[in-house]
């Protein structure tokens, strides 16, 4: 199979059929304090919802590679 290339247009095209979608997930950000434990600024109720389809905080989900392939094999 050659190279596929630039994937994002075509993971936008078959998103939601080569994804487990995970809708129960939230972030948090700006919680004032970095990853490396330097003060940063805190924003109360900064974050994302994990909502059904694509979403900032998991995209589109967990690819499932079998779904992928046979998806990959059609375009």
């Amino acid at each position: 199979m050659p190279p596929m290339g630039f994937l994002n247009p075509w993971i936008y095209t078959v998103g939601s059929h080569a994804f487990t979608d995970i809708i129960e997930a939230r972030s948090e950000g700006c919680p004032g304090q970095s990853v490396e434990y330097l003060a940063s600024p805190h924003i109360p109720n900064a974050g994302w919802s994990a909502v059904p389809g694509w979403d900032p905080v998991t995209g589109w989900g967990t690819p499932l590679f079998d779904r992928m392939l046979n998806l990959s094999l059609l375009y």
